[in-house]
């Protein structure tokens, strides 16, 4: 590991962060961080999916590396993780980040939008949310929802309205 400041910020080089089970439980590191990582040959694909899941959900874009891809180069998911992302980023750069109790997921809140990030399978309170979005390869596409929204994991939703 490359300790030299000039080439790498902070956390790749600071002991005991170049561990995911370092960041387990811990998703606050991630926010904006971008450490060389790689996917484990032992972890299933169900592990890399959440993990990586976590990651852009903390506005944390992992660096990939070549050995990053035991099933399958690339992972057509993680793409789509990505495209969604992307597709949210804009209204997330500035906006405040909540962890859900439990760490069933991410909510950042920028003025009357609010963008989840769902960890697990679960019910989303909407408040008084007049529209409600499902991000699906970059596209949104609207979902009808009432005072709770049926969440499923790894998927982006956009909310709008308090």
């Amino acid at each position: 590991m490359d300790v030299d400041p000039a080439k790498h910020g902070g956390v790749q080089w600071i002991a005991g962060q170049n561990v995911w089970a370092w960041y387990d439980g811990n998703e606050d590191l991630l926010v904006d961080q971008q450490p060389r990582t790689e996917v484990h040959r032992e972890r299933t694909e169900d592990e890399a999916r959440t993990r990586l899941f976590r990651c852009v959900a903390n506005r944390m874009m992992p660096d990939l590396t070549r050995f990053a891809h035991p099933f399958g180069t690339p992972y057509a998911w993680y793409k789509e993780y990505l495209d969604n992302y992307f597709a949210v980023e804009t209204e997330i750069a500035s906006a405040h980040r909540s962890l859900l109790p439990e760490k069933r997921g991410v909510v950042w809140e920028n003025g009357g939008t609010r963008v989840l990030f769902a960890y697990s399978d679960g019910v989303f309170d909407l408040g008084r949310a007049t529209s409600v979005e499902r991000f699906e390869a970059g596209k949104a596409v609207p979902v009808k929802a009432t005072a709770s929204l049926p969440v499923t994991a790894c998927t982006v939703y956009r909310i709008r309205g308090n």
